[in-house]
This record gives C-alpha cells, sequence and structure tokens, in this order.
C-alpha cells in the first residue's frame, strides 16, 4: 500500500512542526548559536508549518523575517500558524519551485537559516540551492544549518536500500547518497564557496541551563500544533496516513543506528 503522496504534506495537513533530528530542542541548540542584531534580515529557507520563525520572532521583535518554501501546503499551514501565534507583520513568506531562483536581490540577508531540507535533496539541487544561499547572503552573513547525515559506519548498499524504500513510501529520501558523512558536508560547503566555521553533533551541543520565561506567541504555536495533532485523529484520512507512515518508518530502520543531527555554522568565502 503506497498513498503515493510526499509525506511532508501529510506533516503540513496535521500541522506538524521541527520535523528534524532532536525536534524543537535541535532547533533550540541551532538558535543558540546565532546572534541576531538588531535590524537584520533573515531567512529560513524551507520553513514547513512555520514553527522555528514563530520562535525566532517571539524573541527577536527587530528582525525582518523572509521565508522561501516549495510546498503549498506548509505555505498555507505556515501562514495560518503565524496569525494564530499574533504575528502580522515582519513576517513574509513566499513559494518557489524545485530550481527556482530565489526571490530576491544578491546579498540580501545577514542570517540565513535551513533545517533538514538540503540533505534530502538531489545533488543537483543541492549545488543550486547552495549557489542560491551563496548569492543572497551578505558578504558578512552567516549560514546555519541543521541537517541529518549517514554515520560514516553507514555502507553505500545500506543508504541505497533505506532510501529506496523512503523515496517509495515517503515521496522523498532519506538522506543524500552522493554527500553522505559528516565530513563531506564540510567538503561540500568548502567547494560551494563557503567556510566552515563550525561543524558539530547536535547531541555534543549544550543548551544553557535558564529559567523558562512563558512566551505567548510560542505558547499559541504549541496549541497550533497541538490542534493538528488532534485533526490527524479525527479526520478518517489524515487518520490512515498517519497510521500508514507510522507503519513505514517502523518497518525502514532495523536496530541499528544509521544517521546523526549535524549543525552546521559557515560563511561565504570572498575569494
Amino acid at each position: 500500500m503506497s498513498y503515493n503522496k510526499n509525506i511532508l504534506d501529510h506533516y503540513g495537513r496535521i500541522h506538524a512542526s521541527f520535523l528534524h533530528a532532536y525536534g524543537e530542542t535541535g532547533t533550540e541548540k541551532l538558535l543558540r548559536l546565532v546572534n541576531f542584531g538588531k535590524g537584520e534580515s533573515v531567512l529560513e529557507i524551507g520553513f514547513g508549518t512555520g514553527a522555528t520563525l514563530v520562535k525566532i520572532a517571539s524573541a527577536n521583535k527587530h528582525l525582518k523575517l523572509y521565508g522561501i518554501e516549495c510546498s503549498e501546503t506548509m505555505l498555507n499551514k505556515a501562514k495560518a500558524r503565524i496569525k494564530f501565534s499574533g504575528f502580522f507583520r515582519n513576517i513574509f513568506l513566499e513559494k518557489v519551485k524545485p530550481m527556482q531562483q530565489f526571490p530576491f536581490k544578491n546579498n540580501s540577508f545577514d542570517k540565513i537559516l535551513i533545517e533538514s531540507v538540503l540533505a534530502i535533496q538531489d545533488n543537483p539541487t543541492l549545488h543550486f540551492m547552495f549557489s542560491e544561499i551563496r548569492r543572497v547572503l551578505k558578504l558578512s552573513g552567516k549560514l546555519y544549518l541543521n541537517e541529518t547525515v549517514w554515520l560514516s559506519s553507514v555502507t553505500h548498499e545500506e543508504i541505497e536500500r533505506i532510501n529506496t524504500y523512503c523515496k517509495n513510501k515517503f515521496g522523498i529520501i532519506q538522506s543524500n547518497a552522493i554527500c553522505k558523512y559528516r565530513n563531506e558536508w564540510k567538503h561540500l560547503l568548502e567547494t560551494n564557496g563557503f567556510i566552515v566555521l563550525e561543524l558539530n553533533s547536535i547531541k555534543n551541543i549544550e543548551l544553557k541551563s535558564s529559567e523558562k520565561r512563558f512566551n505567548l506567541n510560542q505558547f499559541l504555536s504549541k496549541i497550533y500544533s497541538f490542534l493538528g495533532k488532534i485533526r490527524s485523529k479525527l479526520i478518517t484520512g489524515l487518520k490512515r496516513e498517519s497510521l500508514f507512515y507510522k507503519e513505514a518508518m517502523r518497518n525502514v530502520f532495523e536496530d541499528k543506528q544509521y544517521l546523526e543531527g549535524i549543525i552546521i555554522v559557515a560563511s561565504k568565502n570572498e575569494e
């Protein structure tokens, strides 16, 4: 049985958020490395249902936030989440097609954030996206990546098997089969005109222990995600899809760890 759909559209319909290694904690670890300056322009590529944009905006009212996304479903849900969370200005979202030039001028952004988008692309798309990222990032700007890649112990045969299964069941690969491992991602960025400033496993990045403060915008965003979970249980079609994908996920990975979440910070190589 196959739904012949992209699982990301399903996640959009159920308002799913933080779809990457370590979930929301992974995003918090990434954002811990970002020093947002007053009045900066920030772009998120592949914003999904908008949870990370809400998290950034709620703590940084002074930023101009932009996002681009290929999925119409994700775009619509992100707009709804942002409105539900109380934001009406300073977050600008646009839909783009695969391999489409980003709708921004050269050197537009101080910071660009990407979470679990690049690693699921094929090689031509991956290199195209890096060329566009480099074009719209300012010379003094920084690129922040949160990606899931293969552990060095995983063989090429295992990668091909898992990616073939995932493409059939979920409509996307699990992770790139050419740029497979952590060290290869460093080389990938360097050959595409970036200087890698930091590359680390998410599990090795510690969050500062600080007093948790109530944030209304993020609280409303969590409610929006919760409403999506309710939809997935009450609407018959969504319930069937959820059960199908959960069962498929249980089957793809055996009792072995195949992947690791990594965070990369990079700048443009001006040479």
